[in-house]
């Protein structure tokens, strides 16, 4: 899949200087066919070395499926796309135009390359398949191995699910070190691939380099490809590295000396060397696991993820009478920690986080204040009780953006706001403000998915999700998944689309950066857990009994609302 327009930026840091070059690693996107032998029912996952897959590119790539290959049964519902997230390859592919502010808009070379390597990468794994078992396996990283540390320890030890808090010394502990994954065995007992999920973000690289590259999970499968090749004398082998709950997880150690910019690519093969060395072990102990038994089965839904209903059984000591407003998620805003940024990689030396974060969150207090207050007694009452529950539903955030609203600190036209473009992203982002007003910046319509392969269960993610968020969302799926014969499940993240975080609450009352970026506010989580809920009863009923909405459809711009960089 590699591709990039010199100069232009590449997608994940969000800094402006982040632009592409030169080419360190190829990328590449690694597809995996499975039909069942009973129903013919067949799935394609697809795991790509990009930031992340956006509604724009899914609809795009399902859309090129249908028009050039329609004998193969391709559909929305049965083709999953992955990212294994690495921030160091060409952006510019969403058609949101916040993705694209440090990229300086919708690159059509970029979107039409990712389109066309996603498809050719299905269509040749579809060419290819041929009998075979699948096998599953799972297992931890030995403890001593720096492979993920928990980035923000804060909020994490906030859970109520840790009675003793993780110190800053241990922060390695504080994460999921179970790596799942699956082997795909000719019946001829040729090894045919494995892909596997682990969360670890793939950052080794960091915002001061100007080259494409996979990053560490990229590395982890090229040595596991050139190993299975070398071992069995199989070039054709397929390794792929997904992610699963990479939310607030670091493959930096953020409490040892700085790994220095000439050394970070060496970090990079370190870590991914690790990660290979754990998917190795895993591929020979799946191959003493018994075949998944079942068939292939799928099922996906659009959400409008602002506006969820939850289910009170996620919201902590409910009760019903100390609610003015029963608990749900509202209109996107991101948090003054998303400017920020992440403990492990700061947007802005610490001096200038401190100020800029103090001054950001006076204005968001006195915004709060005004709308509350002020403003509100001149208001229809229902325009009051939507500024009412915006704040409450928000909680603890102290709100700097408003997408859906193109609002930024309470302004509507941020172009005419006095603040001076001395930052190019502040000068870029009101250029948007003045050109994009009749366009989302962000979405909120995005898919969910559930994907079966025998005993094991994917669910495809249109987002990144904290340790503990994704711990308490398989707890849920397995409540109605194991009467479907359901032993597995992993969540496949950075899928289908992308809008920002998924926390605990508890996390979230922490607004630190994932806080922050969980943009509909604090009961995210439980709106995910309500609606996987519902699409895993749906999809344990019989085909034809299955009732699931279709109504509720994303936003795909026209090309001629389109802010383009080229």
């Amino acid at each position: 899949m590699t591709t990039f327009i010199y100069g232009k930026g590449m997608m994940g840091y969000a800094v402006p200087w982040h632009v592409v070059k030169d080419v360190k690693t190829p990328i590449f996107a690694r597809a995996f066919v499975i039909t069942s032998t009973d129903t013919n029912k067949k799935v394609a996952i697809v795991n790509s070395e990009i930031c992340f897959y956006t509604i724009a590119l899914k609809h795009a790539v399902v859309q090129g499926l249908q028009e050039q290959y329609p004998h193969l049964g391709y559909a929305d519902d049965n083709v999953l796309l992955s990212a294994q997230h690495t921030h160091s390859a060409a952006g510019g592919y969403s058609h949101y135009p916040l993705y694209n502010l440090a990229i300086e808009g919708f690159q059509p070379r970029i979107f039409k390359h990712y389109v066309a390597c996603t498809i050719a990468a299905i269509v040749a794994a579809d060419k290819k398949q041929v009998p075979a078992t699948i096998q599953y396996t799972s297992g931890d990283f030995p403890e001593n191995d720096a492979v993920a540390f928990n980035r923000s320890l804060k909020a994490y030890n906030a859970n109520v699910e840790i009675t003793s808090p993780i110190a800053k010394k241990n922060h390695h502990l504080a994460v999921d070190r179970c790596m799942k994954l699956v082997r795909f065995t000719g019946t001829d007992g040729r090894i045919l691939g494995s892909i596997n999920w682990f969360g670890v973000h793939t950052t080794s690289v960091g915002n001061k380099h100007t080259n494409i590259c996979s990053d560490n999970k990229g590395y982890a499968a090229q040595y596991l490809e050139e190993k299975i090749g070398t071992s069995f004398n199989n070039s054709d082998f397929v390794g792929a590295f997904a992610q699963d709950t990479a939310g607030d997880i670091s493959p930096n150690h953020q409490y040892a000396p700085e790994v220095p910019f000439e050394k970070e690519y060496e970090s990079a093969q370190k870590n991914g060397h690790l990660q290979y060395k754990q998917a190795h072990a895993l591929l020979k102990q799946a191959a003493r696991e018994t075949p998944l038994k079942g068939t292939v089965d799928h099922a996906l839904m659009f959400v409008d993820w602002s506006k969820v209903k939850v289910h009170t059984q996620f919201v902590p000591n409910y009760n019903q009478a100390d609610w003015f407003y029963p608990p749900q998620t509202v209109s996107n805003a991101t948090g003054v920690g998303l400017l920020l940024g992440a403990n492990d990689r700061p947007a802005m030396p610490k001096f200038s986080n401190i100020v800029v974060g103090f001054a950001a969150k006076r204005l968001a207090a006195v915004l709060k204040f005004y709308e509350l207050r002020v403003l509100s007694k001149f208001l229809s009452e229902e325009r009051q009780h939507n500024i009412k529950r915006k704040y409450c539903m928000h909680a603890s955030k102290p709100i700097f953006m408003e997408p859906t609203a193109h609002r930024v600190i309470g302004a509507n036209f941020f172009h005419r706001a006095v603040l001076p473009s001395v930052d190019p992203t502040v000068a870029v982002l009101k250029r948007v403000s003045r050109l994009q007003r009749h366009v989302p910046w962000m979405p909120s319509i995005m898919p969910l998915q559930i994907i079966t392969i025998g005993e094991l269960a994917i669910i495809g993610i249109a987002a990144e999700i904290s340790t503990m968020a994704g711990k308490r969302l398989r707890e849920t799926a397995m409540r109605v998944l194991k009467h479907k014969g359901i032993k597995y499940i992993v969540l496949s993240t950075y899928t289908n689309g992308y809008h920002g975080y998924i926390t605990t609450p508890e996390e979230y009352e922490v607004q630190l950066y994932e806080g922050a970026h969980t943009i509909f506010g604090k009961w995210t989580l439980a709106a995910y857990q309500t609606k996987v809920l519902e699409l895993a009863r749906q999809i344990c009923k019989p085909v034809q009994d299955r009732t699931i909405d279709v109504s509720t459809q994303p936003c795909v711009v026209p090309d001629e609302q389109l802010w383009c960089g080229e």
